[in-house]
């Protein structure tokens, strides 16, 4: 093409031209095409701009009375591209009609949307997975619909600074997989092992500290230790001192009653059954065999302070049995002698003993008076294995009636020796 030199008359302004102009091009496809670059100083476009491709701003550009650092796109603000904006100075965007009510940033799978920080006054809905590399601070209470999963490796911990609380419809704490703590466990109400799984079961490896309260049955399969972790036997108890109260039996308002001692120092070692706060030695075993009724300190294998009462056997082939008793004082059953008034007797009852055959009886006649006037009480009549009887009377023969006999306090002491 060849160049068209003309200079524009200066009287003339205006230029007026009905067709198509081209600067660069014989073929211009609108009313002005330019195939090159364009120069001006300042140029007002009254109209619509439309950009097919890039559009570079070296500097800054105003719309309408706002103005704005440079910015650069790469050729499109669509959802899918990316838009840097420098911040050298504030960046507002004023919109004065809604825009929409949804922002989608449908990016590819290997583009990201970087931000430093993120506010959110509403709502924020993720459809997909949401994968957090930082710190998640919640401030207020987070609800949480559905399942959660936290951590995927052993080492993954889990901290909670405050309370745990159930929302279950059952009030409680429901854990389904067992539980391991490796640090100390505090329970300030209940625990309860049940449910209709007869294996149900409550295993403690070390130390139970605390009270302990079993309102049904203790069912123990192993041996037990009271004081000590290492019981040799199937119940063990430890003392704490020499001496020491090791066993308590309380009546229902929780007084104690009896109490078995263990004395292991001082001069008379041994166990000691006590009744609480009445007698001490009630039964005594000392250290070496000897047992003691009534005292702390038996000198044999057996030693009684106070009466004895009962039956023993001689266990050796002989099948000795010792046997003695008394009846009731003032209360014995006397009998008036064939109905008269000159003499009484009694029956007295010895099968309790278990003699096989008659013993020897050793009887006599004990009173609170008179008594000493009477002849017959120290003789045993009518002897068989099951008792016998006394006769008594005055020798001076003087009238003797049961009634007189118990306002005395008469009675018949007996010792039986047989087998």
């Amino acid at each position: 093409m060849d160049e068209l030199k003309y200079t524009w008359p200066e009287a003339e302004p205006n230029l007026t031209v009905k067709g198509k102009v081209g600067i660069g091009t014989k073929t211009p496809s609108q009313e002005l095409e330019v195939i090159g670059d364009i120069s001006a100083t300042n140029l007002n476009l009254n109209g619509s701009l439309t950009i097919d491709k890039n559009l570079a701003v070296g500097g800054n550009f105003q719309l309408g009375t706002l103005s704005i650092n440079a910015f650069s796109s790469d050729g499109n603000l669509a959802d899918n591209s990316n838009l840097a904006v420098p911040t050298e100075q504030a960046v507002k965007t004023y919109v004065d009609n809604q825009i929409s009510t949804r922002a989608a940033l449908n990016g590819a799978t290997n583009q990201n949307f970087a931000t430093n920080n993120l506010t959110v006054g509403g709502n924020l809905r993720v459809s997909g997975n949401l994968e957090v590399q930082g710190d998640v601070i919640a401030r207020d209470t987070e609800h949480i619909e559905g399942n959660v999963s936290l951590g995927d490796q052993d080492s993954d911990e889990v901290k909670i600074t405050g309370v745990i609380r159930s929302g279950h419809s059952s009030g409680a704490l429901r854990i389904d997989d067992a539980l391991h703590t490796t640090g100390s466990l505090t329970v300030d109400g209940s625990i309860s092992v049940r449910d209709a799984i007869a294996t149900a079961q409550l295993s403690v490896t070390d130390l139970v500290s605390g009270s302990i309260k079993i309102e049904n049955n203790l069912t123990l399969g192993g041996k037990v230790g009271i004081g000590t972790p290492n019981p040799r036997n199937t119940l063990g108890i430890r003392a704490t001192r020499q001496s020491e109260e090791l066993i308590s039996f309380e009546d229902p308002s929780g007084r104690t009653k009896w109490h078995i001692n263990q004395n292991l120092g001082g001069t008379n070692p041994g166990l000691n059954f006590v009744e609480t706060g009445v007698a001490d030695g009630r039964f005594f075993i000392k250290a070496g065999g000897n047992v003691g009724i009534g005292t702390t300190n038996p000198e044999a294998e057996l030693h009684v302070i106070g009466k004895l009462l009962g039956a023993a056997q001689d266990t050796s082939g002989t099948a000795l049995r010792i046997c003695c008793g008394k009846t009731p004082e003032g209360s014995t059953n006397w009998q008036p002698y064939r109905g008269g008034t000159k003499g009484i007797y009694v029956d007295v009852d010895t099968s309790a003993c278990g003699f096989k055959s008659t013993p020897i009886y050793l009887v006599n006649m004990h009173g609170n008076g008179s008594n000493w006037g009477a002849t017959g009480g120290s003789s045993a009549y009518d002897r068989t294995n099951q008792g016998f009887r006394v006769y008594v009377r005055f020798s001076s023969g003087e009238d003797l009636t049961p009634d007189f006999a118990n306002s005395r306090g008469w009675h018949i002491q007996w010792l039986a020796i047989g087998n």
